[in-house]
């Protein structure tokens, strides 16, 4: 079942062009007005989830809460201004390596406050996005930056947010190309032909909570932030007054009073070593994210994973893989079903109906039954039970984790999840599966119950050998897909950008060499050592109990002598006379 499912994953302008460019030694000077038309032209659609809970907001209003701090090892800070700060304070400290950072007074990663706040004043704020254009002599691109008060990710929460998507344009035509969307520390591109716009306005899918920036709203789960993204909550449309642009100019001549772009500091609390590697640091400003490299825009995107048809066909189906599962088993159920009602009509079955439950008779067919009854009953128990776990755990002065966090979870509810640390992203999920395999495990044991009605014990007994094996399988497969996960990762969508990364690497060493489980030390190279536990979780072992109970009353119902036919003299009633 999850091989089969991991292969169906594999499987799976005109207005301003006449505004006045001008080149000059193979460089091209984009004036304040064609700037400012390329960012009213491509504004993109945002379009948000229902239960995000804050939204772009202009940095003012951030800024009036905050501390400006600076770390200064080993867990202190001296404080340099206090709040409320405005932008042009901000213009001096453009040292990124001297750990200057903004704290939110309001309140920690670890409570609502901040959150909160901004829910409370939201209704007199704007929604701000940030526009830097900038070229590299060919392409020009139209970078839209969005700062949100706070990051309230899958795997970890941040003070400050900021993200970014871009629209590349030809220079010469001034027709659009493609598109970047920024996520987290990574992201994607698309062709501008597959992108979804009203007119020349990409929309763009933004995640709950982390505010990744997506192409679709199904998208989200496959990606390095196991997202929630969406189409079912507010949308923010370039018409809508409160929906500004503000225009940034480049960190060497910035705009009137956007000198803030030149801040090297966080914009969040700073925290330790280890907030920084999981990712529960503020982030730098869009100036400074990823080196500067997604600042300079065009080069940051061409390194991005390319969206293409093939890769939305395949995460469209997984997002609505309940729906369509349940669509597709109606049709087997209907057809079982009227058969069955058919079959008890001209009583050519008689209660208690499925063969198996019936206790009489043949003592090896009655054993058999119970055996198989038990074997459904932990079948179905074990839907609900992990079936595969990974946890790592480093206390080790600033590599610290926190405590337990999860690698590789397989699950009923939440399906297959591989997450890694990644000293850009924190932690980061490289590979997963989203599929509810208590759904298959229920409906399969249903179905398998409704199919014995009226069976004959070779019938029966088929049907109880290949759901028995059926049970087996998913342990099988598991320990298998773990013995070659590090060469597996290849062919997942988001793992190939950390795939090779030295920390990947450690922990798929590892599970690769004991797939059955283990508990050991493990060396993250240039952090430090991390305490791994890992194995098969209980559902699986369930699972495989289940199965064995199975075929063992498969065999049962093959050495039985009770046939399963109704004998000759019982006659139908249209045979019979009336008294």
């Amino acid at each position: 079942m999850i091989a089969i499912l991991f292969g169906f994953l594999l499987l799976t302008s005109t207005l301003f062009a006449s505004m006045p460019v001008t080149k000059a030694a193979g460089a091209i000077v984009i004036t304040d007005m064609t700037a400012q038309g390329l960012a009213d032209r491509f504004k993109p659609i945002l379009l948000f989830e229902k239960e995000e809970k804050v939204f772009p907001v202009n940095i003012e209003y951030y800024l009036q809460f905050c501390n400006l701090n600076r770390s200064v090892g080993s867990n202190l800070t001296a404080l340099i201004i206090p709040a409320p700060l405005t932008p042009d304070v901000l213009i001096p400290f453009t040292d990124p390596s001297s750990n200057y950072y903004l704290d939110n007074t309001l309140g920690t990663i670890r409570d609502n406050n901040i959150t909160d706040r901004y829910r409370t004043d939201e209704s007199g704020l704007n929604y701000t996005t940030y526009c830097h254009v900038t070229n590299d002599g060919i392409n020009i691109a139209i970078q839209y930056w969005f700062f949100y008060v706070f990051n309230e990710g899958k795997f970890n929460n941040h003070e400050g947010d900021w993200e970014m998507m871009q629209v590349i344009v030809d220079a010469n035509a001034m027709e659009p190309v493609k598109a970047s969307f920024s996520q987290h520390n990574y992201g994607q591109q698309i062709a501008w032909s597959l992108a979804e716009k009203e007119g020349e306005h990409l929309k763009v899918f933004v995640a709950r909570g982390s505010h990744a920036n997506y192409v679709r709203y199904y998208q989200g789960t496959l990606e390095f932030a196991m997202d929630s993204a969406g189409d079912n909550g507010k949308v923010l449309k370039p018409d809508d007054p409160r929906y500004q642009v503000v225009m940034t100019g480049e960190k060497t001549a910035p705009n009137l009073g956007q000198g803030w772009i030149n801040f090297g500091g966080f914009w969040g609390d700073f925290g330790n070593v280890a907030d920084g590697f999981m990712g529960r640091r503020g982030p730098p400003g869009p100036g400074f994210r990823t080196d500067g490299q997604m600042w300079a825009g065009l080069a940051w995107g061409e390194s991005l994973m390319v969206v293409n048809q093939d890769l939305l066909t395949a995460e469209w189906p997984i997002h609505y893989f309940v729906l369509i599962y349940l669509g597709i088993i109606l049709i087997p159920v209907v057809i079982l079903g009227y058969r069955i009602i058919r079959r008890i009509q001209k009583n050519q079955v008689r209660p208690p109906f499925a063969r198996l439950f019936e206790f009489k008779g043949d003592k090896w067919k009655v054993i058999g039954n119970c055996l198989a009854i038990i074997g459904v009953i932990v079948g179905l128990i074990s839907a609900f039970f992990p079936y595969y776990h990974a946890e790592l755990n480093a206390q080790y002065g600033d590599f610290n984790t926190g405590g337990w966090i999860d690698l590789v979870t397989v699950d009923g509810s939440s399906g297959i999840h591989i997450n890694a640390l990644d000293p850009r992203g924190g932690m980061v999920q490289i590979g997963s599966l989203a599929i509810p395999f208590a759904l298959l495990i229920v409906t399969s044991l249903t179905i398998f119950v409704f199919a014995t009605i009226g069976a004959t014990k070779w019938r029966a007994g088929r049907k109880f050998l290949f759901r028995g094996i059926g049970l087996l399988l998913p342990l099988i497969l598991a320990v298998a897909f773990i013995s070659m996960i590090g060469s597996l990762l290849q062919y997942m969508p988001t793992a190939a950008q950390v795939g090779g990364s030295p920390e990947v690497t450690a922990m798929t060493d590892v599970l690769s060499r004991h797939p059955f489980g283990g508990d050991m030390s493990v060396e993250f190279p240039g952090y430090g050592f991390a305490h791994m536990v890992w194995g098969v979780g209980i559902g699986a072992y369930l699972m495989v109990i289940g199965g064995a109970l199975l075929i063992i009353g498969a065999v049962m119902q093959f050495i039985s002598k009770d046939t399963g036919k109704l004998p000759a003299s019982i006659p139908s009633p249209s045979q019979q006379q009336p008294p």
